[in-house]
């Protein structure tokens, strides 16, 4: 199954970005070192097993 995090972060100016990563020890690493301290962010769980799919959002 692969899983991934889908996150959009939204900076103090009010502008956002959207970046996937996956759920890998790199990929949360990969997460925390795109993030800025003041970022308010928005995180969407992907799972995905052949044609069946899983997503749930959650907001910090």
């Amino acid at each position: 199954m692969e899983k991934s995090l889908e996150v959009i972060r939204i900076n103090s100016e009010g502008s956002y970005e959207r970046q996937q990563f996956s759920t890998t020890e790199n990929g949360i690493s990969n997460l925390l070192n795109w993030l800025n301290p003041n970022d308010v962010v928005g995180l969407v769980f992907l799972a995905r097993k052949e044609n069946q799919s899983l997503r749930s959002t959650a907001r910090w």
